[in-house]
């Protein structure tokens, strides 16, 4: 099985955000186990470095660690123009959070994992707060 994190996932578990951590540490232990491929797009990494690093002041030697580990468990999927353009021309709100999704579609995710739901009513694959998907798969 093929999950895709969306970004807020990712801070949770670089940043150790409680209380969300559990959740982000136990899906990526599920992934383990299971042998499930973890995704994660080259936009959350960007992202979560700016959150992680110019707002919560993490080191750039201890992003730098947390990050290496974390793809050493996961793959990070590049963004390409395709992404971008297909992007630019559909009804979603939120254009990062379209972003995210085709970029979840064009990897052949079966999910999309975040904390944020309510931005992703148009996606074609189905979206699962951490903590749900948990249940439905522990």
């Amino acid at each position: 099985m093929k999950i895709f994190w969306d970004t807020n996932v990712l801070v949770d578990l670089l940043l150790v955000r409680r209380p969300f951590y559990e959740s982000a540490s136990t899906l990526l232990s599920l992934a383990e186990e299971n042998n499930w491929d973890v995704i994660v797009s080259s936009l959350s990494i960007m992202n979560a470095y700016y959150i992680c690093c110019e707002r919560a002041k993490m080191s750039r030697e201890m992003w730098e660690q947390k990050i290496i580990g974390f793809s050493s468990l996961a793959s990070i999927c590049c963004l390409d123009s395709d992404i971008i353009l297909t992007s630019c021309s559909t009804g979603w709100g939120d254009f990062e959070d379209c972003v995210q999704h085709n970029c979840a579609v064009l990897n052949q995710c079966e999910y999309i994992i975040t904390r944020n739901t309510k931005d992703f009513r148009l996606s074609s694959i189905p979206v699962m707060e951490p903590d749900d998907f948990i249940i439905q798969y522990q």
